[in-house]
């Protein structure tokens, strides 16, 4: 079962995607569902991670927004494509990654806001990478998620990020920060 946070408008999911295979994957679509109890299908959204070198994780995260669901979310479910063959792999640089530090989440009884500094160690200026917010219990358990944006990040540099959930996820112990450098052209 997906973990997720349902508050009446809104629902919260998280999940990781790992790339367990020996090759880059670029440009993979994922949607995700969620079906009340009765498997009708209430709200679905949609991702791309458009870079996940081999062994490599990220969370992905976010909220059904504007749904008036009738019922709880009984489940969410997330198909993952397979990545598609060769698309944009020539323009991938062969080293870099994304990291994120000294993370903060602060929540108020509407929202949460996660603040971070994210650091590349890519040899070029990343325009418009993806951030992702994974909330995890006391327990360690993914309760929910969020998603946000960065204008760009300096070659080698690092830049400050926030990422923003419209719904008050309680009981959030630790939160973790991945970012997707986005589409390199």
């Amino acid at each position: 079962a997906l973990p997720l946070t349902f508050s009446g408008l809104i629902v919260a999911y998280g999940f990781i995607l790992e790339n367990t295979s020996d090759d880059v994957a670029t440009d993979i679509s994922i949607s995700v569902s969620a079906y009340d109890a009765g498997d009708n299908a209430v709200a679905s959204d949609s991702h791309t991670v458009y870079l996940l070198r081999p062994g490599e994780k990220i969370g992905l995260g976010d909220e059904f927004y504007g749904t008036a669901f009738a019922a709880d979310v009984a489940r969410v479910d997330v198909q993952v494509s397979e990545p598609q063959d060769g698309f944009g792999t020539d323009d991938v640089p062969a080293e870099g990654s994304i990291t994120a530090e000294g993370i903060t989440t602060q929540s108020d009884e509407f929202s949460i806001t996660t603040t971070f500094t994210a650091k590349s160690t890519y040899a070029e200026q990343v325009d418009y990478p993806y951030p992702y917010a994974i909330y995890r219990n006391a327990a360690g358990d993914i309760i929910g998620g969020s998603t946000g944006t960065i204008d760009f990040i300096p070659a080698n540099g690092s830049t400050a990020g926030e990422v923003r959930s419209w719904d008050a996820i309680p009981n959030i112990e630790t939160t973790e920060i991945y970012v997707d450098p986005g589409f390199f052209d």
